[in-house]
């Protein structure tokens, strides 16, 4: 396939405007470069290391080993650019993190105004981690934005690390070293799945993924998503309004995690970590109680 540097680096630049030219110049370069010398159907892993003679970020192609085979898992079935972030990386996401995109979004002949991300755990074979949680972080969540992307994922660090946030935030808290017994800890992914110039676009492309992929139990979104999780904030009260942008939902849901509360009769329970006699664990899914399958039936289908 032919691969336009110049339309990589337009798209890049939006998904990471923080970066310099020259530093999204070199990372579009590599994955031409990839795109070259490997078979049509490959994905491009790729590294940066600081040029401290020019002062920028260079990237450079590298092995998939590096990311860990268990990344196998969750890598997009389509060619993807995979972004390994390392110590040197120019990226304040933890170490370990993986960033993918598309190939075909980085061809994308348009600006965008509007990502739909994908964050998921990848977990070593070895792992002791509770089965139901590893399978429920893989499946992961599906976010919307109209922001930078780097800046919402690193909103979503930080209400992990501050212990608020919801579902998502909960299970990335888990699989940080802590005082739970298992071994093998996650790899952060973050995919772009998608992108929109409207709103009503991009909401359509959400809910058809949470609906086929993330939809509790299965993934970590406790809610359906576009217009089918707003009917179902409707039907459960918690919100009057017509029209919710992406920020506006995610108060919802904060206060929702925070108070326990989902409407008159539900209420929301919280996924978290639950000890075992025997030193045990098991992973306790954030579902909603007594929740009238109504609600959610009205919601996915109206």
């Amino acid at each position: 396939m032919t691969f336009s540097t110049t339309l990589a680096v337009q798209n890049l630049r939006q998904i990471w405007p923080t970066l310099s030219v020259e530093t999204l110049t070199s990372c579009a370069d590599t994955c031409t470069t990839g795109v070259a010398v490997g078979p049509p159907s490959a994905s491009v892993f790729c590294e940066s290391r600081y040029n401290a003679i020019a002062g920028r970020w260079d990237y450079r192609l590298a092995e998939p080993a590096n990311a860990g085979s268990y990344l196998s898992t969750i890598l997009p079935s389509e060619p993807s650019l995979v972004l390994l972030v390392t110590d040197e990386t120019r990226v304040d996401m933890e170490r370990g993190s993986v960033f993918i995109v598309p190939l075909r979004i980085l061809q994308q002949p348009m600006l965008f105004s509007y990502v739909l991300y994908r964050i998921q755990l990848a977990f070593p074979e070895d792992t002791t981690a509770p089965v139901n949680y590893i399978s429920q972080c893989k499946a992961g969540y599906y976010g919307i934005t109209g922001r930078r992307l780097e800046q919402r994922i690193l909103e979503h660090q930080a209400l992990m690390q501050h212990g608020s946030g919801y579902a998502l935030h909960a299970a990335w808290r888990a699989a940080q070293p802590g005082p739970y017994s298992w071994t093998g800890m996650g790899v952060v992914a973050v995919t772009v799945a998608g992108t929109a110039d409207r709103l009503a676009a991009i909401y359509d492309l959400e809910e058809a993924a949470v609906a086929e992929h993330t939809l509790s139990p299965k993934g970590l979104n406790v809610i359906p998503g576009g217009y089918a999780g707003i009917r179902m904030l409707h039907e459960l009260g918690l919100t009057n309004k017509k029209k919710l942008g992406p920020e506006e939902r995610e108060k919802i849901l904060i206060e929702m995690e925070r108070t326990g509360h989902a409407g008159p009769c539900a209420h929301y329970r919280r996924g978290h970590i639950r000890r075992l006699p025997g030193e045990r664990e098991t992973w306790v899914r954030a579902c909603f109680v007594a929740l009238n399958t109504l609600e959610l039936d009205h919601a996915l289908h109206a």
